[in-house]
This record gives C-alpha cells, structure tokens and sequence, in this order.
C-alpha cells in the first residue's frame, strides 16, 4: 500500500522464489525490524535478576518463562516478532549473568578446597 504495508488476501509472488502466503507462509531473504529498548538495561547496575528459585516457582505455576507469552497466547493471537527477538535477547542477557554468577560460585567453592 501506499503506507508502506504489504496486504496479501492470497499468495503474492515476488520473483526469485520470494512469496507471502495470506495461510501463513513467507519467504524472504532478510527481514528488518527495528525496535527500540533494547534489552541491554539487563547489564545495568538497577536492573533486578529474578532469582532462581522465583523463575522456578513462576515456570511451575504458569507453564512459561517470566514476562513471554504463554503457548495460548501465541497460538490465540500470534507473536509480533521484533518485541520476541526483543524477549529473546533479554533471556539470553539473563541467562548470561546467571551463568557468570553461577561460575563466581564454582570459582569460590574450588578456592576454599
């Protein structure tokens, strides 16, 4: 459209095998999406880690990771893919500081053999 949308009601063929399929199929080369807060706050001094045993408690009671979309969710109303990517990456960051403490710990613990 004149907006900038791509409103497929079919199958749009764009050449060299590139298709959007209003059932739910695409084929791109590369696919931009820009976003804004980034998940880099992960690595401030007043971002707040979930400790572990929280995570724990949450994925047991809700069947999924703090703060993403349940299954449900995403089967009822689909996944906006910039703000996943954006989950994604704040999980890793996450995951990365509980890995360095965890591997502070091991460090310690051997220290004081």
């Amino acid at each position: 459209t004149s907006s900038g949308n791509l409103v497929v009601t079919g199958t749009a063929r764009f050449g060299n095998g590139f298709y959007c399929d209003a059932q739910g199929n695409a084929k791109v080369k590369e696919l931009r999406v820009t976003l804004t807060d980034w998940p880099d706050y992960v690595f401030g001094a007043g971002y707040r880690l979930m400790p572990l045993g929280e995570v724990e408690n949450y994925i047991s009671e809700n069947g999924h990771l703090p703060q993403m979309p349940s299954a449900e969710e995403v089967e009822a109303d689909g996944a906006d893919l910039g703000e996943m990517n954006r989950l994604l990456m704040q999980k890793v960051e996450e995951l990365t500081l509980y890995v360095i403490d965890l591997q502070k710990q091991l460090n310690e613990l051997k220290s004081n053999r």
